[in-house]
């Protein structure tokens, strides 16, 4: 298997690039009630970032166990705040994704066929981490993030 780092780290390039210029009132904006602000949907992607360092050692050396799970709306409803620094954030998001692709690189040839289970979402292999975790999910807050600075824009 080849994974090209340049697309592992390309997500957390773009989520710099949201982050250039932004005020404030823009990361607290919220387009519904029950929707996250541009901070919340940082601090998520940095704990699950996290989460999914631990997943992928999990995967490598405790294969066959149960993946660690955060609930996410607890974590967000109960540990997010404005206050925040964004720059931590994201140099610790794209630390994490450094040693993400150096533990995989490491040991490519050792993923195969180890696994974990999650709770919601079952057996996790490698593949699958890589897939989720590295194409999906931000790319999916990404959206969210833009789409919360679009509907500011709309209505200031």
């Amino acid at each position: 298997m080849n994974i090209d780092k340049s697309v592992f780290m390309q997500p957390i390039q773009e989520l710099y690039q949201q982050f250039d210029n932004l005020q404030k009132e823009i990361v607290l904006f919220k387009p519904s009630q029950n929707s996250w602000n541009i901070i919340e949907h940082l601090v998520h992607i940095f704990d699950t970032e996290m989460n999914c360092y631990i997943c992928l050692k999990n995967i490598l050396c405790d294969s066959g166990n149960k993946a660690f799970n955060l609930n996410e709306d607890k974590w967000t409803k109960n540990c997010s705040n404005e206050n925040y620094n964004i720059e931590i954030l994201l140099s610790g998001i794209k630390i994490i994704r450094e040693l993400e692709f150096k533990l995989i690189m490491d040991n490519i040839n050792a993923f195969q066929n180890k696994f974990v289970i999650h709770k919601k979402y079952g057996k996790i292999t490698f593949e699958k981490w890589l897939e989720w975790y590295t194409e999906y999910h931000l790319n999916m807050h990404l959206d969210y993030i833009k789409r919360n600075k679009y509907e500011y824009s709309i209505i200031n």
